[in-house]
């Protein structure tokens, strides 16, 4: 993914995604979505769609809300962002519409509720170049952040 090589990346993520499903490992969904976000990246909108709808479908039937909430916010904020919004509002009715444990995904900025002062992370990931945010990210320490992409740890500027 550093390289650019996104298609190819994305190969690799959706073989790692299914031997995780296969045994049962619980880092399938992120390895879903961070097949999706290749996909996107190199132009196949399609198979990132699915991509995205099966690693959100596996968080959805966990009814794992902090991690469906943070994809859903993730993934809707990048296809509107690359011109995709119809597709985001899509994946907001069919994932987010009433599920009893979530509100949907809103793509107003979310304002950060910690009282610790947090250094600024770079706009994108060294390693994946996924988008980080740090309302969305979970936060291994005060200068450093797991990206939500492809769970490296990310050095915030000081």
């Amino acid at each position: 993914m550093s390289q650019g090589r996104f298609e190819e990346a994305a190969c690799l993520f959706e073989e790692l995604a299914r031997g995780a499903q296969l045994r049962k490992i619980p880092h399938d969904a992120r390895l879903f979505l961070t097949a999706g976000h290749c996909r996107l990246q190199a132009g196949e909108f399609e198979p990132a769609i699915q991509n995205f709808r099966q690693g959100l479908l596996i968080l959805t039937r966990r009814e794992n809300e902090s991690g469906l909430r943070r994809a859903g916010l993730r993934v809707t904020r990048e296809l509107t962002e690359t011109g995709f919004s119809s597709q985001a509002d899509s994946l907001r009715k069919e994932f987010f519409q009433g599920l009893p444990f979530l509100q949907a995904p809103s793509l107003e900025p979310v304002e950060e509720t910690h009282t610790l002062s947090r250094a600024e992370l770079p706009s994108n990931c060294p390693a994946c170049e996924g988008i980080l945010r740090s309302d969305e990210v979970d936060w291994i320490d005060q200068g450093t952040a797991e990206c939500t992409w492809c769970g490296t740890p990310v050095k915030a500027h000081a």
